[in-house]
């Protein structure tokens, strides 16, 4: 694994464009755009440098801990490997992948509760599944504070 940088960054945007595996693809829907220690199970959400929260995914206002490398100015340049972008929502990260997935089926579903050839359709068990994450942020954790900023 390498470390992750603006770049890795950015080609995953690529990678997910038109869909919910970038922010501007599930935001409507409470996404926010996260990351997550792997090796520890920390959640950070994406900030600007000066601790803002980002609408988007940015590796500046990571902790420091998590940098493999600095710019001569001091701003983190790469995060280390274990790192994995993604979105918190109700408490929960997902990956891009997993919110992609998430944000197609929740447009499926809506489509067909409008339907007036599917009225309703009872759909508890897709959502209870959606719902059972691994990764939830802890009400300890720093950056769970700061999830309501």
């Amino acid at each position: 694994m390498t470390a992750i940088t603006l770049s890795t960054i950015k080609h995953d945007n690529v990678v997910f464009v038109g869909t919910g595996g970038v922010s501007e693809g599930n935001r409507e829907r409470g996404f926010r755009p996260a990351f997550l220690d792997a090796e520890t199970g920390r959640i950070e959400i994406a900030r600007f440098a000066n601790g803002n929260p980002a609408p988007m995914h940015l590796i500046e206002g990571l902790p420091r801990d998590w940098a493999m490398k600095f710019d001569p100015a001091g701003r983190i340049m790469a995060i280390k490997a274990s790192v994995v972008s993604g979105f918190v929502r109700e408490g929960l990260f997902f990956t891009r992948e997993e919110a992609a997935a998430a944000t197609a089926q929740s447009v499926k579903l809506e489509a067909c509760e409008a339907s007036p050839i599917h009225p309703r359709i009872k759909t508890q068990s897709n959502r209870r599944r959606l719902s059972s994450r691994r990764w939830s942020v802890s009400r300890d954790q720093s950056s769970s504070t700061r999830l309501a900023s």
